[in-house]
């Protein structure tokens, strides 16, 4: 529950500052497809630098509600095959994404 709270402010301050996208003006003709496994190699991507990584840095890199989307849907499967943990630090009051051993031993 902590983690979605923490999705959905992050979505909350992305989308107040987004621009309206070009579609948005042209009706909805379609969806943008986002793969989960394509977020899931990036975070592996970034976690595989430092271990660690803010949970509100993991979405600093998308634009679009369907690429912070598959990003939570990639950090909670990664937490359930405990590839990740995700700790909240009470000094930066954020979750933390930790590479476990797992995570390492799949590099």
């Amino acid at each position: 529950d902590e983690l979605t709270d923490a999705f959905n402010s992050i979505m909350q301050r992305k989308l107040r500052f987004a621009k309206p996208e070009k579609r948005a003006f042209s009706g909805i003709v379609g969806r943008q497809k986002v793969s989960v496994e394509k977020m899931t190699d990036e975070l592996c991507e970034r976690l595989r630098k430092t271990g660690k990584l803010q949970f509100k840095l993991a979405f600093s890199w998308q634009k679009s509600k369907p690429e912070l989307v598959a990003t939570f849907l990639a950090i909670l499967e990664m937490i359930r095959s405990n590839r990740i943990l995700a700790e909240y630090d009470e000094e930066q009051k954020d979750f933390i994404l930790i590479k476990t051993k797992k995570e390492v031993a799949d590099e």
